[in-house]
C-alpha cells in the first residue's frame, strides 16, 4: 500500500478514536501557586496561528508556522516581581516544539519581543527578571503545529503588592526620556505650576495606600469647580519649541461624583491650546496635532491611562501654550458637566527629538493623474487642520501634489461661534432685528490667505477651496440652540432658530464667498448640511442622537432651510453638497437618497452634489456596495465627490515592522478599488464624478490616530495608516495605487473556498482572471484531505503546450524557497468546446484542510506563448509563494427537518439537530458557543449554548452587549446588500431583541433566554417569509455571539463563517446549508469547527454512506484521485521538488497503469478500512451493527464502481 493511502487510512482510524483525547482535566493549585485556565486570561495579541478556548478553559492553537505567536497578559492579581516559576500544562502536541516567554512591558512594546527570559522545549520559565506583564507561546518549527494548553500555573514568593493592586493593571508610559514636568506624581505638596487653568477650583494632593502605576502612589486632586473647563493645566510656553513634537502620558480616575452620569459626562480629553499672535487655537482628539488615547469615556473609581505625541506648531512667535486635563462633558457639545471631583498623576512630556524631512520632487503629481482619468476640472484633494499649515515641508506636498484643500475644522461652527460667546450684536434678518453673537474667522483665514497668495503666485498650480460645513449637529456649541445663549435655559422655538440659522448661514457665506469678499474666487463648493441621516434607524438623526437642531426642530426643517439658505447667499459657481459617512451602508443608503430627494423638492433649494466621506476600511464596502450607492445618488443629485477618504486597518496590522508592507499592499488595492469603482460610475453615466479628497496628508496626523468613537472613526485603539503618504513624507503603495498601479506588488486576493462533496462544484465560488486572448473561470472547493478546482478555460486557439498549473502552500506562508504543492493538467487531454472551451479539474492533497483554515494558491495558465496567472504576475509561483492568493477553508453544513418547542429546554427534538461550533474570533473574546439547528416549513429553529462568565447588557449599542445573532438568507442570494429574504436578529441573554432587514420583525421571531452557571443559551424560532422550504434547499445562514466586558465595552465576536464582520450590511458574507429531512447517511461535511454530521436521504448526494462507510469511501476515492492529476509528484513532502521536474507528464500506458495500480491499492484500504469501521460500529452501537455493514457494503461497492470508472478514464 501507498504512503499516501496508508497516512489517509491511519488519519481516519485516528479521527474514529480520537474523541477520547478531549475530556476536560483539571489542574489544582499547590498553596504557593495560582493556576489559570484560558478562560480566566486575556489575549492581547496573536500573529500567524488560529486557536479557540474550549469549553473546559483549555487554549487549542494552531501555528501556521515558525515563530507564530499568542500573547496573554498576566493576570492583575499576581505581583508581577513575586513570579518565581511559571508552568504551562501542555495536554495534547509536543511541549518540544514551543518556546514558552515572559515579557516585561518594554520587551512586549519592542519590535522583536524576544522574551525575559525564554523556555525553548520546556513548559518551565524561572524568571530571571522581574516586572514581566506578558506571556507568550511560541511555534519553533517550519509549518503547521498545533497543541492543546490546558492551564497556566504562577509560582509566587508571597512578596510584594498585594493582589488586585491597580500597578498590576495599569501599563507604564511608552516613552522614556527627561519628563520636561515638574511634580507630575504630585509627590510635592507645592502645586502651583498645575494652577494653569483652576479659577476658582483647588489642586491638592493624596496618596494611595497601594501603588497606582510602577512605584506611584501619590496623585493631584481638583475639586471645587464652577466650570467646566476648570482643570489640571500646565503652562509649558518656556518649555517647548515651535515645531517639536512630544510624548505625553498621565493617569485619570474620576470620583463617586460621577457615578450615574451617561457615558458623554465621563469624558476626559488631553485639550491643550496654543496661543500665537493674538489668537488661541484649542487643540484636541480632532486636531492632526494630537495622537492617540487622548480623549477617552472613563468609569469612576478606575484610573486609566492616556498616552500619545502632541506636535507644538504656530505661524508666529508663540505667546502661551497651555497642557490641559480636562473633563467638560457634554457642555461644549449638548449638554452640561457633572464638574465633579477626579484625579490625576503619573504626567511625562518628553521631547521626541524628530530630525527634518524632505519630500520625493521626482514622483509624478498626483492631481496629473486625476485629471487625466477624469477631466480638468476634477478635484484632487486633501484636508488640512490645525496648525499644519505652518509645516513647511509638508506644505510642499500638498502643494506637488493636490489641487484642492479641505480645512478640517476651521470653517465649522464653532470655529467662527467660539468656544463660549465672545459677545453679542444686532443683526437683521429678513426685516427683523435680532441679538447674534459675535463671529470670529480668523481661525479659517490664516489658512485662506496662504492659498490666496499661492493662488497668485502659481496661476497654473490653483489650489481651491471646500467649505467644510454650515450645519451640523457636532462641533457646534450647545447655547446656539438655547435662550439668551445659555445652554442651562430653554431651547428657543424654531422660529428663532430658523432666524439664528439663516442669519449664520448668510454671515458666513457673504464673508468668504460674497461679491465684496477677497476669497470668493478661491472656494469650489460647501458642505450646507453634514451627516444627517443615522446610522442605527437609516431615517433622520434625531435628539437621542446628539443633534440639538432635531430637538428644536422636531423635523428635517432645518436641513431644507439649509440649502434654501445657501442657494440665496451662495454665488451660482459654489456648488452645494450634502456630506455623510457609512455612505454605502444599504440601511443609510435610503436614508440619504430620502434626505437628497426631500431637499430637492424644497421651495427656493439648491443641491448641486452628494459627499461620499469614504472612510471605509480594508474589508468594507464592496466595490459592488460602492457602485451601488454612488448610482442611487447620482439618481438624485447627478454629481458626487469622495470628500473625505481614508481606509482603516485591517485585523492582520499589528503596527510591527513586520505587519507594515503586507498592510500597505493590501491598502493600496483597496485605494486602487474604489478608484477604478469611480471610473466605472463616471464612464458609464452612472453618476457624474468630480472630485477625490483624501481625509490627510501623513498617517501621523490622521484623525484616526485619535480614537474618540466618532462616526466613521476607529473605537479600538488599533494602529493606523491610513493615507498616502507616511511620517517620512514619503509616497506609500497606496499613493501609486493611484498614480501609476504598475508600481504595485501583486494583491493578495481573497477566494472563498467552499466545503463539498468529492467532485461537487455546485456551490462553488467563482472566480475569474484573463489573459491577452483566453478568459478563465474557476470554482474551487475543499473535501478532507485535499482541494479540488474546476478551471474552465476559453481559448480559441489551441496549441500543444496549453495547461493549467495549480499551486498550492498549504501553510500560507508567504515565503521565498517553501516547497509548494503543483500540479499540472493538459488541454491536450480533455474535450474542448465548438467556442473553445475546456474543463479540468484538478485535484491538491492537503493534510491541512479543514473548517477555516487558510492556504495559499495559485493558478497559471499556459496559452500558447503566453503565460499568465491568477494572482503573482511576477511568475514565481515555482520559487516563491509570497504572491499567492489566500484561499479561505469556508465550512458547509446540513440542517435536519425537526419541530421545537420555544422554552428553553433540550427536548427530544433537539437530538436529531446539528451542532455546529463558533470559531472565528475578531479581537479577544473569552466566550464560546455552540449552535444547533432544526427546520420545518415554518421556522428555522436554533438552540445556542454560550459559555461566558461574565454578562453584561449596559451599552447602548446593542450589538456590543452580549448577545447571539443569526443571520439568514432564506433564498441563498449572496446579494451585495439586504434584501426581503435577508435578516439579522439578535437576542442577549435577557431575551432582549434586536432587528436588521425589512422583515427581521418581531412578529417573526419567538425567543426564549436565560442565564446559566457558566453563561447563558437561547433558543429561537425565526419565521420563513419568503419561500416555502423543502428538503434540498439551500439557504444562506450566519451565526455570531457578541461578548461583553463589565465595563459594557464589546470586547470580540465569535462568528462560524464569517471573517470580515459585515454580515450586518451584505449577505455576501453569510455561509451556506442545505435543508436536509434527517442528518442520515453520508453527511459527514460541513457540521463548522469541530463538529461533524451525517447526510441524509435528501437525494442531493451522489452515494448514501454513513460515517464510517464514508470515510472507507473516501479512502477509495483518494486513492484513484491521486493519480487523476496528470503531473506526477514526490510521495511525500521529504522527497526534493528537484526529484521530478516541473512539467514532467507520464505516458498514456504509464499514467493508466498507476491508476489501475492506485485502484487496487485504494480497494485493500478500503478493504481495511472497512474492517476497523466494522469493529468500530460494533463496539459503539451494537444494535445497529447490521445496519451499519448493509451501509458499509454498499459504500464499497460504489466507491470501487466509481475508482473502476476513474481508471477506466485514464
Amino acid at each position: 500500500m501507498s504512503r499516501k493511502i496508508m497516512a489517509f487510512v491511519m488519519a481516519a482510524l485516528l479521527f474514529i478514536g480520537s474523541f477520547a483525547l478531549f475530556l476536560p482535566i483539571s489542574v489544582k493549585a499547590a498553596p504557593s501557586e495560582k493556576t489559570y485556565t484560558f478562560s480566566d486570561l486575556k489575549s492581547t495579541m496573536e500573529y500567524g496561528l488560529t486557536s479557540s478556548v474550549n469549553g473546559d478553559g483549555e487554549l487549542e492553537i494552531s501555528f501556521q508556522d515558525q515563530y507564530k505567536s499568542q500573547f496573554y497578559a498576566i493576570p492583575s492579581d499576581i505581583d508581577p516581581d513575586t513570579i518565581t516559576k511559571v508552568v504551562f500544562d501542555v495536554t495534547s502536541g509536543n511541549a518540544g516544539d514551543l518556546a514558552f516567554k515572559l515579557h516585561t512591558q518594554a520587551d512586549y512594546d519592542s519590535d522583536n519581543k524576544g522574551g525575559t527570559p525564554v523556555s525553548y522545549g520546556s513548559p518551565t520559565i524561572i524568571p530571571d527578571t522581574k516586572g514581566c506583564k506578558y506571556f507568550s507561546i511560541m511555534s519553533m518549527n517550519t509549518g503547521t503545529t498545533k497543541a492543546t494548553v490546558a492551564s497556566v500555573t504562577f509560582t509566587v514568593s508571597g512578596e510584594g503588592n498585594p493582589p488586585g493592586d491597580e500597578a498590576d493593571a495599569l501599563e507604564a508610559p511608552s516613552v522614556e526620556g527627561e519628563n520636561l514636568l515638574k511634580n507630575g506624581n504630585f509627590a510635592d505638596a507645592d502645586v502651583s505650576m498645575w494652577g494653569a487653568e483652576i479659577e476658582n477650583a483647588k489642586i491638592t494632593t493624596a496618596v494611595s495606600d497601594t501603588p497606582i502605576v510602577g512605584d506611584i502612589t501619590t496623585y493631584g486632586v481638583i475639586d471645587g469647580r464652577t466650570r467646566p473647563y476648570d482643570c489640571f493645566g500646565y503652562d509649558v510656553t518656556d518649555i517647548v519649541e515651535n515645531g517639536a513634537t512630544y510624548a505625553y502620558c498621565f493617569y485619570v480616575m474620576l470620583t463617586d461624583d460621577y457615578n450615574g452620569a451617561p457615558a458623554t459626562q465621563r469624558q476626559v480629553d488631553f485639550a491643550p491650546y496654543i496661543t500665537s499672535g493674538g489668537s488661541t487655537n484649542y487643540l484636541g482628539s480632532y486636531s492632526p496635532e494630537i495622537s492617540g488615547s487622548s480623549s477617552q469615556q472613563l468609569e469612576p473609581n478606575v484610573w486609566t491611562k492616556f498616552e500619545g505625541t502632541f506636535k507644538v506648531s504656530a505661524a508666529g512667535d508663540i505667546e502661551k501654550v497651555v497642557l490641559r486635563f480636562l473633563e467638560q462633558g457634554e457642555n461644549y457639545g449638548e449638554g452640561d458637566c457633572v464638574k465633579g471631583k477626579y484625579y490625576l498623576t503619573g504626567v511625562s512630556f518628553i521631547n521626541l527629538n524628530l530630525g527634518s524631512k524632505t519630500i520625493e520632487a521626482n514622483i509624478p503629481n498626483l492631481k496629473d493623474a486625476f485629471t487625466k482619468d477624469f477631466g480638468a476640472d476634477m478635484i484632487c484633494g486633501t484636508s488640512l487642520s490645525g496648525s499644519e499649515i505652518n509645516d513647511k515641508v509638508l506644505m510642499q506636498l500638498v502643494e506637488k501634489h493636490f489641487n484642492a484643500v479641505t480645512l478640517g475644522n476651521e470653517l465649522k461652527p464653532d470655529s467662527h461661534l467660539g468656544y463660549s460667546i465672545r459677545g453679542t450684536e444686532e443683526a437683521t434678518i429678513d426685516g427683523q432685528t435680532i441679538t447674534v453673537p459675535v463671529l470670529d474667522y480668523s481661525n479659517a483665514e490664516r489658512y485662506l490667505d496662504y492659498f490666496l497668495a499661492w493662488n497668485e503666485e502659481h496661476p497654473d498650480q490653483q489650489i481651491k477651496i471646500r467649505g467644510h460645513v454650515l450645519v451640523w449637529h457636532s462641533q457646534t456649541p450647545e447655547w446656539f440652540f438655547h435662550e439668551d445663549y445659555d445652554a442651562n435655559k430653554a431651547y428657543v422655538s424654531p422660529e428663532v432658530m430658523t432666524l439664528r440659522q439663516e442669519w449664520y448661514i448668510k454671515s458666513v457665506l457673504e464673508h468668504y464667498v460674497g461679491a465684496d469678499s477677497k476669497y470668493k474666487d478661491l472656494f469650489y463648493g460647501w458642505d450646507v448640511v453634514n451627516e444627517a441621516v443615522s446610522d442605527g434607524t437609516g431615517t433622520y438623526r434625531n435628539d437621542s442622537e446628539g443633534s440639538s437642531w432635531w430637538a428644536v426642530y422636531k423635523s428635517n426643517e432645518f436641513i431644507v432651510n439649509a440649502f434654501k439658505f445657501a442657494n440665496k447667499y451662495a454665488p451660482a459657481n459654489v456648488e452645494l453638497y450634502y456630506n455623510d459617512y457609512n455612505d454605502c451602508t444599504p440601511g443609510k443608503v435610503e436614508g440619504i437618497v430620502k434626505l437628497l430627494e426631500d431637499v430637492k423638492a424644497g421651495e427656493g433649494t439648491r443641491i448641486d452634489g452628494m459627499g461620499m466621506q469614504g472612510h471605509y476600511d480594508n474589508e468594507y464596502p464592496t466595490t459592488d456596495q460602492f457602485v451601488s450607492a454612488a448610482t442611487k445618488y447620482g439618481a438624485v443629485v447627478g454629481k458626487i465627490m469622495l470628500t473625505e477618504v481614508d481606509f482603516k486597518s485591517s485585523k492582520a496590522y499589528d503596527g510591527t515592522a513586520a505587519t507594515l508592507q503586507g498592510e500597505y499592499t493590501r491598502q493600496a488595492y483597496r485605494y486602487k478599488a474604489i478608484y477604478d469603482a469611480m471610473k466605472k460610475v463616471d464612464s458609464e453615466g452612472l453618476a457624474d464624478v468630480t472630485g477625490f479628497t483624501v481625509w490627510g496628508v501623513i498617517d501621523g496626523n490622521s484623525w484616526l490616530q485619535a480614537y474618540t468613537g466618532v462616526g466613521g472613526g476607529v473605537t479600538d485603539g488599533s494602529p493606523q495608516c491610513p493615507l498616502l503618504f507616511d511620517d517620512d513624507l514619503k509616497a506609500k503603495p497606496a499613493f501609486w495605487a493611484l498614480a501609476d498601479p504598475t508600481q504595485l506588488s501583486p494583491e493578495t486576493k481573497a477566494a472563498d473556498v467552499t466545503q463539498a462533496m468529492v467532485d461537487d462544484f455546485a456551490l462553488a465560488n467563482k472566480n475569474s482572471f484573463s489573459g491577452e486572448k483566453a478568459n478563465v473561470d474557476f470554482y474551487p472547493i475543499w473535501n478532507e484531505g485535499q482541494l479540488q478546482f474546476r478551471v474552465d478555460v476559453w481559448d480559441v486557439e489551441q496549441d500543444e503546450r496549453d495547461s493549467v498549473k495549480v499551486y498550492v502552500d498549504k501553510y500560507n506562508s508567504k515565503s521565498k524557497g517553501i516547497k509548494t504543492k503543483m500540479v499540472e493538467a493538459f488541454r491536450k487531454d480533455v474535450p474542448s468546446t465548438d467556442d473553445g472551451k475546456y474543463t479540468v479539474i484538478i485535484n491538491v492533497p492537503v493534510d491541512t484542510a479543514e473548517a477555516n483554515a487558510v492556504v495559499g494558491f495559485d493558478i497559471v495558465v499556459t496559452d500558447g506563448d503566453e503565460v499568465f496567472a491568477f494572482n503573482d504576475n511576477t511568475m514565481s509561483q515555482e520559487t516563491s509563494s509570497q504572491y499567492y492568493a489566500e484561499g479561505m477553508l469556508k465550512p458547509f453544513m446540513f440542517i435536519p427537518k425537526g419541530t421545537a418547542t420555544i422554552d428553553g429546554e433540550m427536548e427530544d427534538a433537539w437530538n436529531n439537530a446539528v451542532e455546529v461550533k463558533l470559531g472565528n474570533k475578531t479581537d479577544n473574546p473569552k466566550a464560546t458557543a455552540t449552535v444547533k439547528l432544526l427546520w420545518d416549513e415554518q421556522y428555522l429553529y436554533a438552540y445556542a449554548t454560550v459559555v461566558d462568565d461574565d454578562l453584561n447588557k449596559d451599552s447602548e449599542q446593542v450589538h456590543e452587549q452580549d448577545s447571539f445573532e443569526i443571520f439568514i438568507d432564506e433564498t441563498n442570494s449572496k446579494a451585495a446588500e439586504y434584501n426581503d429574504a435577508t435578516k439579522q436578529y439578535r437576542i442577549n441573554y435577557a431575551n432582549d431583541h434586536s432587528f436588521n432587514g425589512e422583515k427581521c420583525t418581531e412578529e417573526n421571531e419567538s425567543t426564549f433566554a436565560k442565564t446559566t452557571d457558566n453563561g447563558y443559551i437561547v433558543e429561537g424560532a425565526f419565521k420563513w417569509t419568503e419561500i416555502t422550504p423543502k428538503a434540498g434547499d439551500y439557504i444562506g445562514i450566519e451565526l455570531q455571539i457578541n461578548d461583553a466586558d463589565s465595563s459594557a465595552v464589546r470586547i470580540g465576536t465569535v462568528t462560524w463563517n464569517d471573517i470580515t464582520n459585515q454580515c450586518w450590511s451584505s449577505p455576501a458574507c453569510y455561509g451556506t446549508a442545505t435543508l436536509v429531512d434527517s442528518l442520515g447517511s453520508g453527511q459527514t461535511i460541513g457540521a463548522g469547527t469541530g463538529t461533524d454530521t451525517d447526510e441524509g436521504n435528501d437525494g442531493n448526494s451522489k452515494s448514501k454512506v454513513g460515517l464510517f462507510a464514508g470515510i472507507a469511501a473516501a479512502a477509495v476515492l483518494a486513492g484513484a484521485a491521486a493519480f487523476i492529476s496528470l503531473k506526477k509528484q514526490p510521495e511525500d513532502e521529504e522527497e526534493s521538488k528537484e526529484a521530478e521536474a516541473p512539467g514532467e507528464n507520464f505516458d498514456e500506458g504509464e499514467i493508466k497503469s498507476e491508476a489501475e495500480e492506485a485502484a487496487e491499492e485504494a480497494e485493500e484500504a478500503a478493504e481495511e478500512a472497512v474492517e476497523e469501521a466494522e469493529a468500530e460500529a460494533e463496539e459503539a452501537v451494537e444494535e445497529t451493527a447490521e445496519e451499519a455493514e448493509a451501509e458499509v457494503e454498499e459504500a464499497v461497492e460504489e466507491a470501487e464502481e466509481e475508482a473502476e470508472e476513474k481508471a477506466d478514464k485514464e
